[in-house]
């Protein structure tokens, strides 16, 4: 008695006629589920490969799209992979996590593989060779790694590997290329150099090229849309760090980093030595033993650095690393509060953290009493810097210890992304033609952050001694270093008296932001994303009227203008009425802000607006200086970006519009069905 298998009795029907028949009678709900069933029970066996075929032979990519065993279509998983070739020694079943060759007898693992692609599974221009030999002595089991290549060169990421066990089913895991590739003929100049690597990589990164340290570069061809592009795999560092990434002339297909850090502990105070509750929080390090992180990490100048091989950083208050592993977790809680608002490190650098040194004031003299932070460049430092002396104990004390000291030099990194200016040049009579606010804004915004970071406006209290003339005295028992709780104004005689004191003068910058956070009809959650979102906004040069009309974009970005008056309000009643008047004609329409005083490019260079001394802004109240040098004239545009061309689109759909778009849709849905069955009948 003969016995036939279904895979024969398919192969003896017409493939094109069967399954025109079943996708006419199919037309009922029941019976195209019959048939969905039957194609999924066959998907094991040959008959589905001849079902698959007869749907490929109409013309259609019904077949492939419902049957693709990858969400690629150029790459086709192993383990998803018919085998058509059947004998007694050999048949292709489903294996867990791969694919198992049941075999009589001995078998390699080129064996294997070659009897795989023998089934023609890939297009005969690609070969493979072996790339890695795994031996496993106790169980006997032999592994191969194989890549596929062409005209000479490896295919940038598809692999077999194949493993044999003796008396075990073999397995063959990986992916395979699932495209024609056409005529291939590449040679070396081809692919692309290591410069443009390096420029690619960086562009991605957004980082300077050199912060992209090359390390080894092999060519290999990637596929892109079933097109192979010659490309390099790239093993580089960044911040001494490994990474990889396939990088092609003109594109960056896929970037990782190749390290895994270590995670370990500090144990800091959570906002300074007065409040005195300490914390240990998780830090995951890259592992060097020292407070060291992708972002941060820290020098002591004669003093040793905290180490620790098992990263677990807790000293006591006596001990020389406190300040130290304090400084560090308060600028890494600093970061993680910014990053909370989207904030994302772009720089290739780390911060760097200069702790137990002196630092130079404005006349060149060594100070104990100040903090600062140094943009990458300055000062010959190749990264950007937040330098914390110690404090004298008379005039300050304790800079390392206070949250707000770093928290403060770190919204200057923040701001320095955009805001590069440092000078301040006003005039009380007008006389400045085109204000730059800048160097108050940096130290008002600064301050501000540290305030809505810590839920606190008195500004490092922990570092004023008694006696001292440097901090503003609250109350008796309170003394600030600066605050947003002040009645002090914008364009009060108070103001003007300060003179050239930025630092003091940004007062009624944080002052303002404060008070509209803490409004009684504004969500401080809401506004603290506002003010950090205003932040890209600003000009490299920017006046208070800029800074305004950050937060009222920033408002209508994130929140359709809703707080928009409340904004306007509490600067009008901060003295900035005239800014207010001038250039937010009505604040419950946030389209027809006014253009701003300023139009410089915000592209301008660091050397056009920076100088050494006006760059290093101070936390400290000694150091505050006239800025003394020039303005460049910004240019203002003839069309004003915000006056009737930007309005609010609500993008929901309502029901009428899914009712009209049903309508629509039907008919053409209809209509494909019926094309479909006419062209199966042919």
């Amino acid at each position: 008695m003969e016995l036939y298998s279904l895979d024969d009795l398919l192969r003896s029907l017409n493939s094109k006629f069967f399954i025109g028949e079943m996708l006419q009678a199919c037309r009922r709900l029941l019976c195209l589920w019959g048939f969905i069933s039957l194609l999924m029970l066959s998907e094991y066996s040959h008959a589905g490969e001849i079902i698959r075929g007869g749907l490929s032979s109409l013309g259609s990519d019904l077949g492939s799209q419902l049957f693709s065993p990858t969400s690629s279509s150029h790459k086709k998983k192993v383990y998803h992979l018919p085998f058509s070739h059947q004998s007694e020694a050999s048949l292709w079943a489903p294996s867990l996590g791969g694919f198992s060759l049941l075999h009589k007898g001995n078998i390699t693992p080129e064996d294997a593989v070659k009897m795989y692609l023998r089934n023609g599974v890939i297009d005969s221009k690609f070969g493979i060779v072996t790339v890695k030999n795994y031996e496993r002595a106790l169980s006997k089991r032999l592994s191969k790694e194989f890549r596929f290549y062409i005209s000479g060169f490896p295919l940038c990421d598809y692999t077999l590997k194949a493993h044999i066990t003796p008396g075990e089913d073999p397995i063959i895991m990986g992916t395979v290329p699932d495209f024609d590739p056409g005529y291939v003929n590449f040679s070396l100049s081809d692919f692309p150099t290591k410069e443009s690597d390096i420029v690619n990589i960086a562009s991605s990164l957004h980082l300077s090229v050199n912060s992209i340290s090359l390390s080894k570069v092999s060519s290999c061809l990637k596929a892109d849309g079933g097109i192979l592009v010659p490309s390099h795999k790239v093993d580089f560092l960044v911040n001494a760090l490994p990474h990889s990434a396939i990088v092609s002339s003109t594109k960056v297909y896929s970037m990782q980093r190749e390290f895994f850090g270590v995670t370990g502990s500090v144990t800091a105070l959570e906002k300074n030595p007065d409040d005195g509750a300490t914390n240990t929080y998780s830090v995951e390090f890259t592992g060097d033993t020292h407070l060291t992180t992708t972002q941060l990490t820290t020098t002591t100048g004669s003093v040793a650095r905290a180490a620790n091989s098992a990263h677990q950083f807790s000293y006591s208050p006596t001990d020389p690393e406190y300040a130290e592993v304090n400084a560090f977790m308060h600028a890494e809680l600093t970061y993680q509060w910014f990053k909370s608002f989207g904030y994302e490190w772009t720089d290739g650098t780390r911060l760097t953290l200069r702790l137990r040194e002196g630092i130079k004031d404005a006349q060149g003299k060594l100070t104990q009493n100040n903090a600062l932070y140094l943009p990458a460049g300055l000062d010959g430092n190749s990264s950007p810097m937040i330098a914390v002396a110690d404090g004298d104990g008379a005039v300050l004390k304790g800079l390392p210890l206070d949250l707000d000291v770093v928290g403060h030099e770190f919204g200057h990194h923040i701001l320095f992304a955009t805001l590069k200016s440092t000078k301040q040049l006003e005039s009380q009579d007008g006389s400045v033609e085109t204000p730059d606010h800048s160097a108050a804004l940096h130290e008002g915004l600064a301050d501000y952050f540290t305030f809505a970071q810590t839920g606190d406006a008195c500004l490092a209290e922990s570092i004023c001694p008694d006696g001292t003339q440097a901090c503003v005295v609250m109350t008796a028992t309170k003394r600030c270093l600066r605050s947003g709780e002040l009645d002090f104004n914008y364009n009060s005689p108070e103001y003007w008296a300060l003179g050239a004191a930025f630092h003091l003068k940004g007062q009624v910058v944080s002052g303002t932001m404060w008070d509209i956070q803490n409004s009684a009809n504004v969500d401080p959650q809401d506004f603290k994303k506002i003010a950090f979102a205003s932040v890209d906004y600003l000009l490299s040069a920017s006046s208070y009227s800029d800074w305004l009309i950050a937060l009222m974009s920033a408002d209508r970005d994130l929140f359709d203008g809703k707080y928009g008056c409340e904004i306007a309000s509490v600067a009008s009643s901060r003295g900035f009425d005239t800014q207010v008047e001038e250039h937010i004609s009505d604040c419950k329409n946030f389209a027809s802000i006014k253009k701003a005083d300023s139009g410089e490019d915000s592209s301008t260079s660091q050397s056009d607006v920076v100088d050494k001394e006006e760059a290093s802004s101070n936390v400290g109240s000694e150091t505050d200086a006239q800025s003394s040098s020039g303005t460049t004239k910004r240019k203002s545009s003839g069309k004003n970006n915000f006056c009737g061309t930007i309005a609010p689109v609500n993008s929901k759909l309502g029901f009428g519009s899914i009712i009209l778009l049903t309508l629509f849709t039907l008919p053409l849905f209809f209509a494909l069905q019926r094309k479909s069955l006419n062209i199966l009948r042919k």
